[in-house]
């Protein structure tokens, strides 16, 4: 009974953690919406840069004890025991955690987060277009993909950072490529959380009854002021 009051205790403060993550990344995206001005021109280092810097600012995150890292390496188990050269680690776009019991146990969430657009289109200085079928492919095979493989935790997120289009076709998009690969099984489906500005929220059930949670962040079209 104890130890399942345990495992219950941990669950509901693991459940906790992730949430307010979600509050903070939620509230960082409102802020860079509404004050950002990001376009097309925009890589995603600089987006995540502006949410990295959002929330380690934050009082929020300060009240709720969570620190934030960027570009953070991952070391696996060869890189440890010198197989591997460490600067070959794969890094992950950003952690986050907090302390608890004491500071005795680290909890921690890591997010990987893609451009997405639906349609090709023009960065500026650029003569070529944006291949929008290459983007939304690079969204499965070095995000979706990476969780999968164990390259990156399991204990983590997808953003996608939607730059142009709208974000059903895009999704749409995702999962046809998914089918395409007969993945069908894994298709994105939206799911509602009781998080504000995350209204672009979808899950995706993986071997194993793995569930990655995907959270799109639309920064395109025309504009639309929070309350």
């Amino acid at each position: 009974m104890v130890g399942q009051l345990d495992i219950a205790l941990i669950s509901e403060f693991e459940n906790c953690f992730q949430n307010n993550c979600l509050v903070l990344v939620g509230e960082a995206y409102k802020w860079l919406y509404e004050n950002g001005n990001v376009t097309i021109d925009w890589d995603e280092e600089t987006i995540s840069a502006n949410i990295f810097t959002f929330i380690d600012e934050s009082e929020k995150a300060i009240s709720y004890n969570i620190s934030i890292s960027d570009e953070c390496r991952l070391y696996n188990k060869d890189i440890l025991q010198n197989k591997k050269k460490a600067k070959a680690a794969p890094r992950i776009d950003l952690k986050l955690a907090t302390n608890w019991i004491e500071g005795r146990k680290r909890i921690c969430l890591y997010v990987e987060a893609k451009n997405l657009i639906e349609n090709n289109c023009h960065k500026a200085n650029r003569k070529s277009k944006i291949d929008a079928v290459r983007v939304r492919s690079r969204y499965i095979a070095t995000g979706i993909d990476n969780f999968l493989s164990g390259e990156y935790p399991q204990n983590g997120l997808m953003l996608g950072y939607i730059l142009e289009g709208t974000p059903d076709n895009i999704i749409d998009y995702i999962n046809l490529t998914l089918v395409g690969s007969s993945r069908q099984n894994e298709q994105l489906k939206k799911v509602q959380i009781d998080v504000p500005y995350l209204e672009n929220s979808y899950v995706s059930q993986h071997n194993d009854g793995f569930l990655l949670s995907h959270y799109f962040l639309n920064f395109s079209g025309e504009k639309q002021y929070y309350n």
